[in-house]
């Protein structure tokens, strides 16, 4: 749930940081990365016991438009086609603004994933994935999600700048009630108990609800009584928390 609050004052907060991160897949470690980047300090919070989320289940592929792996294989592709692509397959349904910004963006992800962190990312040309017109794989040599999660906790555990706690779940936002404004939250972390944490900003990195049968029965109902095998934290927790605010 989300705690509102009238005044910061109001809370006794047990720790303080620039930037809290709630999840700990790729997204949520990729994007306390682009933070500590930014000179910030940074608090990453993971509420299962093991990182990775669905990216540890997957093959750790991602498409990436207009890259230089894809250029040096000779694959002519662009933003434009990726998002029309995409368009394609669900059916003109999502949003054609950020779809084609989440294609234009994806080159300067891959490339900076590799340049500036130092993950291990090559271009994959003996298949093309389905949906796709053109090569725009970039996968681990393992292609196993797992080679990239241990290797951005590689990154993050050399960084003074995150602190990252597992088993640590995040029960409830807090937030100003006259204008929703979050300004931190309660974690139960495991042998703590209870945290009250202040941040500047919170970054929501929680997946989806795929684990959660209420959800999918309300959101997804011909989905309710499909077999679940993605990640057992997908509760949609991040989902629930934003139509609240």
């Amino acid at each position: 749930m989300v705690k509102r609050i009238k005044d910061e004052r109001e809370v006794l907060w047990d720790i303080e940081t620039d930037i809290a991160v709630v999840g700990g897949g790729a997204c949520g470690l990729i994007a306390s990365l682009a933070a500590a980047e930014k000179g910030v300090e940074v608090f990453l919070l993971e509420k299962e016991r093991k990182l990775g989320g669905n990216t540890s289940l997957s093959q750790g592929m991602i498409p990436a438009a207009g890259t230089r792996f894809q250029k040096a294989a000779h694959v002519d592709d662009s933003p434009e086609l990726m998002a029309e692509d995409i368009f394609k397959k669900n059916n003109y349904e999502s949003d054609p603004e950020i779809t084609l910004h989440l294609c234009r963006e994806s080159k300067n992800l891959v490339e900076w994933l590799v340049d500036s962190v130092g993950i291990h990312l090559d271009i994959v040309t003996d298949f093309i994935y389905p949906g796709h017109s053109r090569h725009r794989i970039h996968a681990p040599s393992t292609r196993k999600g797992t080679q990239i999660v241990n290797e951005l906790r590689t990154v993050i555990s050399n960084r003074k700048d995150i602190l990252l706690v597992q088993q640590a779940p995040v029960r409830d936002l807090i937030a100003i009630r006259d204008d929703g404004g979050v300004i931190g939250l309660e974690v139960e972390i495991f042998g703590q108990g209870i945290n009250r944490v202040r941040a500047q900003k919170v970054i929501l990195a929680c997946n989806g609800f795929g684990n959660n049968k209420e959800m999918l029965k309300k959101y997804i109902p011909e989905m309710a009584d499909a077999f679940y095998f993605g990640h057992e934290g997908n509760t949609g927790e991040g989902i629930l928390w934003g139509i609240e605010l």
